[in-house]
């Protein structure tokens, strides 16, 4: 993403101050001499259960890999499937050593469609 910073926000929460430590430390390349950090939360879906967090994580790798959420606008607020239709599709891409993306469900949803937002940590 030509050195951007992004971060998947499913909670659409300031970033904590271990976390702002440990990007600092990530992307210690990128700090400006005032030692702060530019980094662009990306809004996503929050996970269905409490055990699939590792597949959604990839989920949304793969998205921003192929370039989604690189652009102010844009969000990966989008329905996956199943967590179980995931990890099939997970296993598939390690099984043949190929990074394809995770096939995405249209959703209704009310209101407004979250927005990513640029903060400075």
């Amino acid at each position: 993403m030509g050195g951007a910073v992004l971060v998947a926000d499913s909670l659409h929460r300031p970033i904590s101050p271990e976390l702002a430590r440990q990007l600092r430390q990530l992307y210690a390349v990128q700090l400006t001499s005032a030692g702060n950090l530019r980094v662009t939360l990306i809004p996503v879906q929050r996970q269905k259960d409490a055990s699939s967090c590792g597949v959604y994580a990839a989920a949304f790798a793969f998205e921003m890999a192929f370039g989604a959420g690189a652009g102010t606008a844009t969000s990966l607020d989008v329905d996956f499937g199943s967590p179980m239709e995931m990890r099939r599709h997970l296993a598939r891409c390690f099984e043949a050593k190929e990074v394809i993306p995770f096939a995405k469900y249209i959703i209704k949803k009310r209101g407004r469609k979250a927005q990513s937002r640029v903060t400075t940590i």
